[in-house]
């Protein structure tokens, strides 16, 4: 039964964050607005393209943000934590209940063919926390409003600046394990869906990406904590090749360091 649940939430997790989910998928281009508080107005979704620091009405500290949404940036993560039990949480309507979505921003792949959502926070020790909710196709006939309405967030992320290739010149293939690479880099995103090997992406400050593939030190049907993945290879790749969601936040919505 453990076996079969675990299966479950790995499912879960590639069921909300993959990018080409066909209920994603929308023609209808959502409305631009700069008044971003009226997000959820008549339950329509207004994208905003005000200055970040104009959207964000609110601050909230990390402490507030992570133990609503979970210290891990997956569901997956969280429910094998056993931090979050109810998936409610991720909803996009119980989330803006209690974190409105001030500054909501719409995104496109390199080729324009998927748009992608994230909400943006300030977070009071520095910072901005992402919420990301997925993407849809253009070229589709799924409404916008409806498809958002009834998100669940698919990854989470807290930035507080970029790294540079030098700051993980410590870790060790075959010995560092995911939580060595977190304390450096704690933006870093997970996939645990990817059948080649659970990744971790990074954004360097020099937009290139960094990828880190892992491997398990054990049963993989076993509860796995960051400790038990080791790092089997580090390499630069294109972004085209990953689902490295942060690199396709608009550099202006980055912290500025």
């Amino acid at each position: 039964m453990k076996r079969i649940c675990l299966c479950l939430l790995v499912i879960v997790n590639i069921f909300c964050c993959s990018c080409s989910l066909n209920r994603q998928e929308s023609n209808i281009d959502p409305s631009v607005s700069n008044d971003a508080s009226q997000n959820l107005a008549n339950d329509s979704i207004v994208i905003s393209t005000a200055p970040v620091e104009t959207c964000l009405t609110n601050t909230y500290t990390i402490e507030q943000l992570q133990s609503y949404f979970g210290p891990y940036c997956t569901i997956s993560e969280n429910s094998w934590a056993g931090v979050v039990s109810d998936l409610g949480v991720y909803n996009f309507k119980n989330v803006h209940a209690t974190f409105p979505h001030s500054c909501l921003r719409q995104y496109a792949d390199e080729k324009g063919e998927y748009y992608f959502v994230y909400s943006i926070y300030k977070v009071a020790e520095g910072g901005y926390y992402y919420v990301f909710w997925g993407g849809y196709r253009k070229e589709s006939n799924v409404d916008i409003n409806s498809w958002m309405l009834e998100s669940k967030a698919c990854l989470m992320l807290y930035v507080t600046e970029l790294k540079s290739l030098d700051d993980f010149s410590s870790i060790e293939v075959g010995k560092s394990t995911a939580t060595d690479v977190i304390n450096i880099d704690s933006a870093g995103s997970f996939d645990f869906g990817m059948g080649r090997g659970t990744p971790s992406w990074h954004v360097l400050n020099d937009g290139s990406i960094l990828e880190i593939l892992y491997t398990l030190n054990d049963d993989f049907f076993k509860t796995h904590k960051r400790d038990d993945m080791i790092v089997k290879s580090i390499e630069i790749v294109d972004r085209s090749t990953t689902r490295c969601y942060l690199a396709y936040v608009d550099p202006d919505d980055l912290p500025k360091t």
